[in-house]
């Protein structure tokens, strides 16, 4: 990275205006392709994540004209292709987005925005685009309406991941071709999964993972350890988390909770009826 670092003002120098904020995002894409490469090349196995930010598109938008700033993204549409290329390549899942839009507020605007109260409520400011590039994703316009909270959990679902974000309150968008169940449990299994009685796969662990499963299609999935045994039917529209546990049943603080309370109700309702008499 150190070396990218230090080659940002070669791609400045000379630049004025418009074409000084377009090169600065292609330098953030070139040295993001860069990566990219060197990590498929020399960690072919190892999975990573690389967040980049373009963010000159921002401050262009800011400072710049309203026609100036297509011509940014115009800009960014062209230099994109060659990490689409290194992707499409190699296998990478390419998430296209952003926090925010970016509102004029007349025609030739020379400032935008998206922050204050005259731009906060304008759709141009709220709606940002979502362009997914993957392999195992469908090929289409998704129609419906989403919210930037359910981007981490489609980014979990196309990357095969669980969506058991600690924090996070949006739900996946169905955009793979395909579904997942994940697994999780307190304890090892030996898990099988069926269809129309059919035993599809098995396998055993407390963290498992079933791929490529057809959408639309009902499963049931059974989980047997020495001691207990779950079933549960699932209809795969989505990708699906099942828990199992075990259950410890009632610890010693539950039982003496449970005794202190009946004692309390049994004396109360004996100093009500002492009352009464």
């Amino acid at each position: 990275m150190h070396d990218w670092k230090v080659k940002l003002p070669e791609y400045l120098e000379k630049k004025k205006g418009i074409e000084k904020y377009s090169a600065y995002n292609k330098w953030g894409i070139d040295a993001a392709n860069a990566l990219a490469g060197y990590m498929k090349k020399n960690h072919p196995t190892q999975r990573f994540l690389l967040t980049v930010n373009v963010g000159a598109i921002d401050s262009g938008g800011h400072n710049l004209g309203e026609d100036d700033y297509y011509r940014l993204i115009e800009d960014l549409d062209r230099d994109m292709y060659s990490l689409y290329t290194t992707a499409n390549e190699n296998n990478i899942a390419l998430f296209f987005t952003a926090d925010h839009g970016m509102s004029f507020a007349a025609k030739n605007a020379r400032r935008g925005g998206h922050a204050s109260g005259k731009y906060a409520t304008e759709l141009e400011s709220l709606r940002i685009p979502l362009v997914i590039m993957s392999s195992n994703t469908v090929t289409g316009i998704i129609e419906g309406k989403y919210n930037q909270s359910d981007i981490a959990p489609t980014l979990m679902s196309v990357l095969d991941l669980p969506s058991s974000l600690a924090y996070a309150d949006g739900k996946s968008i169905n955009v793979k071709n395909y579904a997942s169940i994940f697994v999780r449990a307190d304890k090892e299994y030996s898990v099988s999964l069926w269809n129309k009685g059919q035993k599809v796969s098995e396998t055993s662990g407390s963290e498992l993972i079933f791929v490529g499963l057809p959408l639309d299609t009902n499963y049931t999935i059974k989980a047997v350890s020495a001691d207990k045994t779950h079933e549960e039917r699932l209809f795969l529209d989505s990708d699906k988390l099942v828990r199992f546990d075990s259950g410890r049943g009632l610890d010693y603080r539950a039982i003496i909770a449970i005794i202190l309370i009946l004692i309390v109700i049994t004396g109360g309702l004996l100093i009500i009826k002492r009352i009464k008499d």
